[in-house]
């Protein structure tokens, strides 16, 4: 047999056309290959047409479609309908319409089944514009040679040996010559067999032949095509036959999002301006000429580009979530826009912090502006539910993203292929050569691991992209349904905006959540009724601005973290408009191109604010001359390098990294420097300004974005100012903080509360307060079954709190593990007995029951009682019992070192030291690693002092490889305290950890 290797580009040969079904990496776990480079290996070989058939997946479809005409290829689309390792048969499109009918039943045989195992029938329906091929194998050799198949049998040339002794061979003009692709060298083998060892959860010598492709499956020219199959001709010709009559095409340039949100356009027209105009006099009043003037450009424009029913259709949402009284936040690029401030799908005013217009929407954009829709995760999926029954099933999909091999994970699925025992596999992982492993294997692990990161694992759900489209989505893709119970595509946001799909962001968040809570919280405990959406009157209170300038924001969203207080500090932050700003240089990137720095520098000492050209200060003089908001790089491209807004926006893209490695990234950059160059500007000139551009644009927000963010912010601050007690609730409730739970509850104790375990008495599931009592919720019980938790609390609320350890017994049917489970936590502490007397209780009233029986007696006969010997509680019992079962004590960590002193300054004592060496010891609230531009490894700490107060440390390389964390607890700190701008920080030098609590010594004996 001649070489299957393609060599150089072959002279088109139309007596030839091979049937080549490509399986790109998109067959998760199976193929091996890019949709790019399956077209290159096409243009290697000179083919002019080639089918792509992944595994139950239409992922990789639409780029090939694209990408296609770059390489001379004619795409066709086909599927590959497969359980396990076997193949039933595959699907080819016609057209475009055969692919509908692919996708249509691809996604039926997904609703039936699971992405895994799907539902496929033994033989497939009758599509009109559809060619079935079945593999010429034993389901097709096992039926009678009278029936007739719905389509034709593919033959590999391996098989063309059984096919001459086969009662198949007389039938060949239902017979395809058929070679599948799905690597392209033998090493591609290789991978395909460690991907198929990982699918199975195997190991590779114990992977089964029928779970691997054949080495055959590489893709061929059509010279060594004809060689191949010159015995039967005839297979051949049938293929070149069915493929000439295969293709597909899609316009990639006209939006395919629903056209019309009202079924007619001049109605969408007729309601955007109606509602426009009743949103703007509810907003401004009487508006003012540059109001109006705003508003009526904006109409314009979004008529004119025909952005009208992507705006009804966010308003639609919003007037639903108003309906049903959710909270919501509008964020995104949309944020600039006055008509969606008067829709009140924002709630940010343009006018008022001068938003840029041309970063919303501008006469060159042909996608429409993003509009982030944040809903509590409690609502959002009522939302979802609703976009679904408003606009139709078929016609409406969540967006999938893909999930990506990364190194850690590739290194221990690789590990575990190979028979490797854990220590070794993680020695591995975190770069270190294990000291049992050959040289080979870890070669080997590390050789393939560099090949498959990057590749499609599987399918995952977009954070919150629905799409909603004019054609049913299996139009252009087949649907899975997740555990999420909606239909979801199999490609991403990024073939979606290449089809002219653009998505709608529905998304979650728990600060949303908090806010919603404590205002509900505040009405029960308070009797008070909180204006939540009066950010006028916040932005003027004294209290949040001291919070705010103090950088004391936990709970609050947005401003809580440790690198948001170390900035809110430094820069003074008092009002909105530097919240808003704050908001966007704490993006990661910003700091490693030292612009944040440099920003806090310019806001202290007005002789650093230089400019780097005088255009510079005419378009940045608000921000110092410092790139804040991705406006500016929007406004530097266009007035600074004479881009158009089009090209300007793409640029930001570019930078963003959505479309870093497009053609298109490359020429607009190209164009920038020769911009530049002709307007004479010296290369220095030019390239720091790139540079500034680029630290940016992938990580600042737009501002309007940034300003939606700082109104949530203000909402938050605004309740922990008035209403600390019931926000820390809140917050506890919401489980969506930056810090842990323990923290939250520290916090609301600093600020008065009294904090108590459990009590079948007095807890919810949820946590609850009442006057300044908080009650932590059975939820934090990490062993106490939801069961058993509502059963009680269901019990106590219909007749009435329990009197004692026996009554409990009588009424709630419980495990004794679960009762225990509460005695230990000591929700029983209202009987006035101790935990060791209720736990020999319960083996008194139940003897040798393993769980409570419900007694309904007429009398209560009693039960008998012992007298117990006395039984000594140690001094730490109740916290090492809150420590197992809530994984934190509720008493102050500091009073539970086995030493007797804690050593040390406290951190209201660094003013006093700076500059000096210390020793501090501090309860570890949570670390931060980071890579120097060496890419070595250093951290960033906080810490809880003594008094309760946070401080900070910065751990550099060296000290962080002699002095790693050893976990949650205590640690002994030596360094010098350092400071700059008020927010001061140590600087360690030493640390080691501090022995806590030992069970074997705190625990009493009975």
């Amino acid at each position: 047999m001649p070489s299957l290797r393609c060599g150089s580009p072959q002279r088109k040969r139309l007596q030839a056309l091979p049937m080549q079904p490509a399986h790109s990496w998109f067959s998760f776990k199976y193929g091996t290959l890019s949709v790019e480079q399956l077209l290159q290996s096409a243009q290697r070989c000179g083919l002019h047409k080639l089918i792509l058939a992944d595994i139950n997946n239409t992922s990789g479809i639409l780029d090939f479609i694209r990408l296609a005409p770059r390489y001379g290829v004619e795409p066709v689309a086909g599927i590959d309908f497969r359980i396990g390792s076997r193949h039933f048969y595959t699907g080819i499109a016609r057209n475009n319409e055969g692919f509908h009918e692919l996708n249509e039943f691809l996604t039926h045989c997904l609703r039936r089944g699971t992405s895994e195992d799907p539902d496929i029938p033994g033989l497939p329906p009758l599509l009109q514009n559809v060619i079935w091929v079945f593999p010429f194998g034993p389901q097709v050799l096992s039926l009678p040679i009278t029936r007739k198949l719905p389509g034709y049998v593919g033959v590999k040339a391996s098989q063309l040996g059984r096919l001459r002794f086969s009662p198949w061979a007389g039938k060949t003009k239902q017979l395809l010559a058929w070679n599948p692709v799905t690597f392209n060298t033998p090493a591609g083998h290789n991978t395909h067999r460690l991907l198929r060892a990982i699918a199975n959860n195997t190991l590779l010598s114990k992977l089964a032949p029928e779970d691997i492709a054949d080495k055959s499956e590489v893709m061929v020219s059509d010279a060594t095509f004809d060689v191949m199959f010159s015995d039967y001709p005839g297979l051949a010709a049938n293929t070149k036959r069915i493929l000439e009559s295969c293709g597909i095409a899609f316009d990639f340039h006209e939006s395919k999002n629903k056209q019309s949100f009202s079924g007619s356009r001049v109605l969408d027209r007729e309601i955007l301006h109606r509602e426009a105009e009743k949103g703007m006099k509810e907003r401004y009043g009487e508006a003012d000429a540059t109001v109006r003037a705003r508003v009526e450009k904006e109409l314009q424009m979004i008529t004119d580009l025909g952005f009208t029913p992507y705006f009804l259709i966010n308003w639609d949402i919003v007037r639903y979530a108003q309906l049903k009284e959710y909270f919501y936040v509008g964020r995104g690029s949309g944020a600039n826009s006055i008509v969606a401030y008067c829709l009140r799908i924002t709630d940010v005013d343009p006018v008022d912090l001068d938003l840029y217009f041309e970063r919303f929407i501008n006469p060159f954009r042909t996608n429409p502006p993003d509009f982030d829709l944040d809903f509590s995760w409690k609502d959002r999926d009522d939302i979802t539910d609703y976009i679904f029954r408003r606009h139709g099933q078929e016609h409406v999909a969540l967006l999938a993203t893909y999930s990506t091999f990364q190194y850690h994970a590739v290194i221990r699925e690789l590990g575990k292929v190979f028979g490797l025992p854990k220590a070794e596999i993680d020695a591995l992982s975190t770069n270190r050569v294990p000291p049992g492993t050959p040289d080979r294997i870890t070669q080997l692990i590390r050789l393939y691991s560099s090949r498959m990161i990057d590749m499609p694992s599987h399918l995952s759900i977009h954070a919150g992209g629905v799409l909603i489209s004019e054609k049913p989505v299996t139009w252009y893709t087949a649907t899975n349904m997740p555990p999420k119970g909606f239909p979801t595509t199999q490609f991403s946001m990024l073939e979606a905006e290449d089809i002219g799909l653009y998505k709608y962001d529905i998304l979650s968040q728990r600060g949303l959540g908090h806010i919603r809570d404590t205002v509900e919280i505040v009405s029960r405990n308070r009797g008070e009724e909180v204006d939540i959406h009066d950010i006028s009157r916040f932005k003027q209170d004294e209290k949040i601005k001291a919070l705010i300038r103090d950088g004391k924001c936990m709970g609050c969203f947005y401003v809580e973290s440790p690198a948001m207080r170390m900035l809110l500090k430094k820069l003074r932050v008092d009002n909105y408009r530097q919240l808003v700003a704050a908001s966007s240089i704490i993006r990661p990137g910003v700091a490693k191109s030292g612009m944040m720095r440099e920003y806090i520098l310019r806001t202290h000492d007005p002789s650093r604010r230089t400019y780097i050209h005088p255009l510079m200060q005419e378009l940045m003089e608000e921000t110092f001359g410092i790139m804040v908001y991705q406006e500016d790089v929007i406004k530097v491209a266009h007035h600074f390098a004479g881009l158009s807004l089009a090209e300007a926006d793409v640029l930001r893209r570019g930078m963003s990294g959505k479309f870093r490695s497009r053609d298109e990234f490359a020429k607009i950059r190209d164009r920038f420097f020769l911009n530049c160059r002709e307007k004479g500007y010296t290369a220095h000139v030019t390239s720091e300004v790139w540079r500034q551009m680029e630290s940016f644009a992938g990580y600042s927000f737009s501002k309007g974005h940034s300003a939606s963010y700082a109104v949530e912010s203000y909402q938050s601050l605004f309740l922990k100012a008035h209403y600390p007690l019931e926000f820390m609730v809140g917050v506890i409730n919401n489980f969506g903080g930056f810090y842990r739970t323990e923290f939250y509850i520290h916090e609301a104790r600093m600020a008065g509360a009294a904090v108590h375990a459990p009590c079948v008495n007095r807890s919810e599931y949820l946590t609850s307060i009442s006057g300044s009592d908080i009650f932590l919720g059975f939820i934090h019980m990490a062993e106490l079954e939801k069961n058993t938790a509502e059963a009680l609390i269901a019990e106590r609320h219909i007749h009435g709190q329990y009197l004692s350890l026996e009554d409990f017994l009588k009424r709630i049917a419980v495990s004794v593990e679960q009762l225990r489970i509460l005695v230990r936590i000591g929700a029983f502490r209202f009987t006035g007995r101790t935990k060791k007397q209720l736990l020999w209780d319960i083996h008194i009233h139940l003897g040798s029951l393993k769980k409570t029986e419900i007694s309904d007696t007429l009398f209560d006969t009693g039960s008998r009682s012992f007298t117990l010997p006395e039984l000594n509680e140690g001094k730490y019992d109740d916290a090492m019992d809150e420590m197992e079962i809530l994984g934190f004590p509720l008493c102050s960590p500091f009073s539970l070192p086995e030493e007797i002193t804690v050593e040390g300054i406290r951190s209201a004592d660094f003013q006093v030291y700076t500059g000096k060496d210390v020793v501090i010891t501090g309860y570890l609230v949570t670390v931060k690693y980071a890579a120097t531009v060496r890419k070595e490894t250093m951290m960033f700490a906080t810490f809880l002092d003594a008094d309760g107060c946070f401080f900070d440390t910065t751990h550099f390389p060296k000290v962080t490889a002699a002095f790693p964390f050893r976990g949650k607890g205590m640690y002994r700190i030596r360094g010098r305290v350092d400071e700059e701008f008020g927010f001061h920080s140590i600087t360690v030098t030493f640390m080691e950890k501090v022995e806590m609590l030992n069970r074997k010594n705190t625990r009493a004996e009975i």
